[in-house]
């Protein structure tokens, strides 16, 4: 169970990495 809790955070923490940098490169182009 605790194993799979952490799985989940990495996945959420990359996700979020991926969405902000998408959001970066979103913003810049405007």
């Amino acid at each position: 169970m605790v194993e799979f809790l952490n799985m989940s955070q990495l996945v959420i923490n990359r996700i979020l990495c991926f969405f902000s940098f998408l959001s970066n490169i979103f913003l810049s182009w405007q």
